[in-house]
């Protein structure tokens, strides 16, 4: 603990002085929707809030759900795969990717997104989804499932959160002292983003400089950085009794080397969720669908293509 605690301050230290020496990174949401809208990308509006989407192939829709800090380029890979198949649709969470923050009005978060989701989902005439959440998004999907169980028919959850966010989250008490008023004002350094990306990946041969660039541009994007930063001081953390609700086939899939949050946390999800199916991914970190998308996938296509109707879950 002693030692975490060293390089905590170290690590908090060295970015403090990156942010006193740089010029601002923050740059305007016109700036980066020019770089990022593609084709496949949408827009609905939601309480006054631009939420961005994309829409791709046909069939059964699948919904993905990014982590804290990520956007619908988390699925990149795995959507050109399942896209033969389906119909792929990844939404950026407000306040992050390319859609617009929302107040929480005292309002959990994790509330605020079930009502979000199924208000798109409703927008779209999508009765019933396949759903597959990464890391924070793989919480808001098994809440998704909960609080919807007539649309959610099948569940995929990679690399969850879930459990022990208090030792997880220990580091974001950082979220409320001052100098992050210098980070509000100037942005998130480059050279920040390359450090998390390595924390994500097993292996750095599989980070991709172009999508570390996104990714910051998202974060500095006007009102985004701020939207996070209230988000994370907010002290929010998820309720694990929850996971025992879901009532909807489910996968679990986790990378054997993930820095972010450890493997043994599937132990605990298939602890308190009889019956649901797991696969470790070997040489793999936080996000599996990233960098070792074509084992992603066919566990993802083989669960979605499997009789389970006579499986007690």
């Amino acid at each position: 603990m002693r030692k975490f605690l060293i390089y905590g301050s170290l690590f908090t230290l060295m970015v403090f002085i990156i942010l006193l020496l740089m010029p601002s990174k923050r740059v305007k949401r016109d700036f980066v929707e020019s770089k990022a809208i593609f084709p496949y990308s949408n827009f609905f509006y939601w309480q006054k809030r631009k939420i961005h989407y994309t829409d791709e192939g046909h069939g059964t829709a699948i919904i993905m759900i990014h982590g804290f800090g990520g956007s619908h380029r988390n699925f990149r890979k795995i959507n050109e795969l399942l896209k033969k198949d389906y119909r792929c649709l990844r939404i950026d969470l407000p306040g992050f990717g390319l859609s617009e923050p929302l107040e929480a009005n005292g309002q959990r978060y994790h509330e605020i997104y079930i009502k979000l989701l199924t208000a798109w989902l409703d927008s779209l005439c999508i009765d019933s989804c396949y759903v597959i959440g990464s890391s924070l998004g793989g919480y808001i999907s098994a809440c998704l499932s909960v609080a919807a169980p007539d649309k959610v028919k099948r569940l995929v959850l990679i690399s969850s959160a879930g459990y022990e966010s208090q030792k997880i989250l220990y580091n974001l008490k950082y979220a409320k002292k001052p100098f992050l008023f210098i980070l509000k004002k100037k942005g998130l350094p480059l050279t920040v983003s390359k450090l998390a990306a390595k924390r994500l990946y097993f292996n750095p041969i599989y980070i991709n400089d172009a999508e570390v660039q996104y990714n910051n541009w998202f974060w500095n994007m006007e009102g985004n950085l701020e939207a996070v930063l209230h988000m994370l001081s907010s002290g929010e953390l998820p309720d694990s009794g929850m996971i025992k609700k879901i009532a909807c086939p489910t996968i679990i899939l986790w990378g054997k080397d993930d820095k972010v949050l450890p493997y043994t946390h599937l132990y605990m999800f298939q602890r308190d969720l009889k019956g649901a199916q797991t696969a470790l991914i070997e040489s793999c970190g936080h996000l599996p669908m990233l960098e070792k998308p074509d084992i992603t996938y066919k566990y993802i296509h083989k669960f979605f293509g499997a009789n389970t109707e006579n499986i007690r879950y």
